[in-house]
């Protein structure tokens, strides 16, 4: 009677051996995995804080671009408004469009080699928004770039020294749908803050 229980379990005993090696490799496998991932690594000298701290930088950096361009600047609007705003003469104009392949944020590398005549009806809306923007940034602590397709304010409120030492942290974008356009807004800030 023993020895027909026993024979009845055979194929049991069989699976459950093979489900344990098994389960032995899969483990062995990660291990090695596990520490070729921090060879790797150590090699390339990041760590886990490094990596948590530059996440949290971004995500403050993006939350002060976020509440620079919903900024109040008077009459009901915010500056995300204005940026718009000043965009449209840009946008509604064929010749420009051509110039920049159809992608607004293509207008800084060109704007400087349109001709004067094409930009005069801007230059008014421009400075509007250069100086309002101003206004915003002005509370910002250190050294900034703010640029959106049209504008590029690089601030530099400390020495030159502090600011080649510090270094800018990650960019951060923000993309505003307007019109047929993706408006891309980006900021930079000097760590020394």
């Amino acid at each position: 009677m023993k020895n027909q229980i026993l024979n009845n379990k055979k194929s049991q005993i069989g699976a459950t051996i093979t489900w344990i090696v098994a389960v032995i490799v899969i483990l062995f496998i990660m291990v090695i995995y596990v520490l070729v991932t921090m060879g790797i690594a150590a090699a390339k000298g990041a760590s886990k804080d490094s990596v948590q701290k530059s996440a949290s930088e971004n995500v403050i950096l993006t939350e002060e671009l976020m509440s620079i361009v919903n900024a109040p600047i008077g009459n009901n609007e915010i500056l995300t408004d204005e940026i718009k705003s000043s965009l449209d003469y840009y946008i509604g104009n064929e010749l420009i469009m051509k110039a920049v392949g159809g992608n607004i944020n293509n207008l800084t590398r060109i704007k400087d080699s349109l001709s004067q005549e094409l930009l005069v009806n801007t230059k008014a809306s421009d400075e509007k928004l250069k100086t309002d923007a101003e206004k915003i940034l002005d509370s910002i602590c250190g050294s900034y770039i703010f640029q959106t397709p049209n504008l590029k304010i690089d601030k530099s409120k400390t020495n030159s020294q502090e600011i080649l030492g510090a270094g800018f942290t990650e960019e951060t974008t923000l993309s505003v749908p307007y019109k047929d356009q993706i408006i891309e807004i980006k900021y930079q800030r000097a760590k020394n803050c």
